[in-house]
């Protein structure tokens, strides 16, 4: 429920794989989207859900799963 910036998210990621963040950045395109925001209130209101964790509770989850799956990451 909380917009995060891209850049805010990579170092997050970064960090709990104890990898220096190095963000490789290009020109804007013509048309494209600069900002990127999901909102779950359509599925709370339609099934009930709501997520269980927060985004700096459910990183290290979601790496450590990636990690024991040996996923490219």
């Amino acid at each position: 429920g909380l917009e995060t910036p891209l850049n805010l998210l990579y170092n997050k990621i970064a960090d709990l794989l104890h990898k220096k963040a190095q963000p490789i950045y290009n020109k804007d395109r013509s048309g494209e989207q600069i900002r990127h925001y999901l909102d779950s209130s359509k599925i709370k209101k339609e099934t009930g859900w709501i997520s269980k964790y927060s985004l700096d509770e459910g990183l290290p989850i979601t790496i450590e799963f990636a990690q024991k799956k040996n996923f490219e990451i």
